[in-house]
């Protein structure tokens, strides 16, 4: 299973725990969060938009140059798959949902059945 680490200590110790090394890091950026690669590189960013119905979260693609994070309109298939998005419209959103509710608890791991 893919999940991150709430920092780069806890990623390290994951590299001597059962069930496999963390993925990369995730980090709290505006309303939403961003996936790092271990290096700190961002890949992914879970947004979250209020809207008068019910919170909105959806995963979109990140890229950085010249050290400023530029937010894509979507998510490609290379990053759905390094951060374990599933496919499907709804079920990204369903994704995306839980990943930012666990994040928000400042959890030590992401992604992984925390409930």
């Amino acid at each position: 299973m893919i999940y991150f680490a709430k920092d780069s200590r806890t990623m390290v110790e994951t590299l001597f725990r059962k069930g496999g090394t963390a993925q990369g890091v995730y980090k709290k950026k505006g309303n939403g969060y961003l996936l790092c690669r271990g290096d700190g590189t961002p890949v992914v960013y879970i947004a979250k938009e209020r809207t008068n119905i019910a919170p909105l979260c959806w995963p979109v693609s990140v890229s950085v140059c010249n050290g400023k994070v530029y937010f894509m309109n979507g998510l490609c298939s290379k990053d759905a798959q390094w951060a374990g998005v599933p496919e499907g419209y709804m079920d990204s959103h369903k994704w995306a949902k839980a990943m930012h509710e666990q994040c928000s608890k400042g959890l030590d791991y992401v992604g992984r059945d925390n409930g």
